[in-house]
């Protein structure tokens, strides 16, 4: 992967910018920011979002690549408008991930826009001639984290990062990034790596073709329906709704609809509860059924019916990282290449964020340079994790030991 040069005329502003111009009490969130000394300071950020800035700025700093950057912007965008829907986020920082959501979508609409004149010169030729010239991502990177002097990250031999890739609706749960030319480790010398950022949506789908179907009778007809769910993310509340509007329209009354249909969780048994004005047939191979804990039955209409067994409706609890070079973990008493491991905690559609506090380091592989980084990414059962298109970002950090 190439650094492409041409930062773009907006970019060329934000980076001269003599002060900063941040939100009214956050430490990253607005342009100017002074990384250097916050980074030395140790300012955490006030917030998620504040904190979801601060990667952003990181990113800044870690290229000046137009694209890059573009990168880096509808990132923070996506990663904002997640604490505009979320729940536990506060009035006061919803308002302002409103304004920075807004903010990249303008910042990235201009900027693709606004070009250097010097850039618009070039002839085809002078392009190619000076982009065989240009370092490799892995080097730039190095340089730039040298040039900035930051005391935290000296330490570091060098920060491989995973790039952005966008799945396109496919199951898509290996990054892979190749190095030309690989880069070069000291001969008997041990280094470790380990990962320092990991960030995405949870688009994880639970329901998906072969578990999507819900089949009812009209009312006193033999009559079979069916209402097929998109792929895609859902809790209990979520499927409730979406057959409540199929069953008794938009239109109708919050009332109208719980009279009509039902679906609710037993916080105490785990077990589903639901009532219907429509006779319910869980019979179906492709019934969404099994994944609401009933068996293979039919349940009748007006009488409130319990699931045989509890919900089954997440299917991914545990998120593990996989690396190729990486050796020293083991997963069933067999030596595995597995680098972090982290619960699943968030809702669908909220923002992944983990960045560890303490980053372990892990040995990896004795080798005498790295040509490329594969990383797997698995649920709890060693099974390929789709994110259903969502755009994953890794960063990792390898380093020399002492």
């Amino acid at each position: 992967m190439l650094s492409f040069k041409g930062e773009g005329l907006l970019n060329t502003a934000i980076n001269k910018l003599p002060f900063e111009l941040h939100l009214p009490g956050y430490q990253y969130c607005g342009p100017g920011t002074k990384l250097k000394k916050r980074l030395e300071r140790g300012d955490p950020g006030i917030n998620k979002l504040d904190s979801f800035c601060k990667t952003h700025d990181i990113a800044y700093a870690n290229s000046n690549d137009l694209k890059d950057r573009h990168q880096a912007d509808r990132i923070l965008e996506d990663s904002a408008w997640s604490r505009v829907k979320s729940k536990d986020a506060s009035f006061g920082e919803k308002a302002s991930a409103w304004f920075v959501t807004n903010a990249m979508k303008v910042k990235r609409k201009l900027g693709m826009g606004i070009q250097g004149k010097k850039s618009k010169r070039k002839t085809k030729k002078s392009r190619k001639r000076t982009q065989k010239k240009q370092q490799p991502f892995h080097k730039a990177l190095l340089s730039n984290l040298e040039n900035k002097g930051y005391d935290n990250i000296k330490s570091a031999l060098s920060a491989a990062r995973i790039a952005v890739r966008k799945s396109g609706g496919r199951v898509e749960s290996t990054l892979s990034e190749h190095y030309e030319p690989p880069i070069d480790l000291e001969e008997n010398s041990n280094y470790s790596i380990a990962l320092i950022g990991f960030y995405t949506n949870n688009n994880i789908p639970n329901i998906e073709e072969g578990t999507n179907k819900f089949y009812y009778f009209a009312p006193n007809t033999t009559e079979e329906k069916v209402i097929t769910f998109p792929k895609g993310a859902y809790e209990i509340a979520a499927i409730e709704k979406y057959i409540q509007i199929i069953l008794s329209g938009r239109s109708a009354t919050d009332a109208q609809k719980q009279n009509t249909f039902s679906l609710k969780a037993n916080e105490n048994t785990l077990k589903c509860e639901i009532f219907s004005i429509y006779d319910i047939n869980f019979a179906h191979e492709d019934s969404i059924g099994k994944l609401l804990g009933f068996s293979k039955r039919k349940l009748k209409a007006r009488q409130l019916h319990e699931s045989d067994l509890p919900v089954n409706i997440i299917k991914v609890n545990t998120i593990r990282i996989e690396c190729n070079i990486v050796r020293g973990s083991f997963y069933k008493n067999k030596e595995s290449h597995t680098l972090y491991e982290t619960a699943l905690s968030v809702s669908p559609a909220e923002q992944i964020f983990v960045e560890p506090l303490n980053p372990i380091y892990l040995p990896i592989i004795n080798r005498s340079n790295i040509p490329n980084l594969t990383i797997d990414i698995v649920d709890q059962d060693h099974r390929p994790i789709d994110f259903n298109g969502q755009t994953i970002n890794i960063r990792l950090a390898l380093k020399k030991e002492a």
